[in-house]
């Protein structure tokens, strides 16, 4: 534009823009901060709570504690298995899984359930329309 002499519509037809107002925010950019504007991040500031929540180390648990969890696991699985054996079905029947789900959320923590029956959550939902 500056060398060529050579308008905002002219220069945005030739660069392919559909907005005239584009090249003149550049153009503004570039005056006012130089060749810099352009690399400034752009958006919303990021949280400094995500970086937190990120830079958090996994808790390293005693034996004890280790047991204590696989034992709170096997008995959801306990749980999970004497239902599917009352309502007399596979434990792989996905209708009758959601129930069994539902049942056992009164006894155990969501997340420890759907990890020791491998049944997505999303899933779940469905089934449970």
């Amino acid at each position: 534009m500056k060398t060529t002499g050579a308008s905002y519509s002219q220069t945005a037809i030739h660069f392919g823009l559909s907005e005239i107002g584009t090249i003149a925010n550049w153009k503004a950019d570039f005056l006012k901060d130089g060749a810099e504007a352009f690399f400034k991040s752009k958006g919303r500031p990021q949280n400094p709570m995500t970086k937190l929540k990120a830079s958090k180390q996994p808790k390293t648990l005693t034996r004890e504690q280790q047991l204590e969890e696989e034992l709170k696991l096997l008995r959801i699985e306990n749980e999970y298995l004497k239902k599917c054996h009352a309502h007399g079905i596979t434990p792989w029947n996905q209708t009758i899984k959601s129930k069994i789900i539902e049942e056992l959320t009164y006894e155990f923590n969501w997340s420890n359930i759907f990890k020791v029956i491998k049944f997505p959550k999303s899933t779940y939902y469905y089934w449970v329309k």
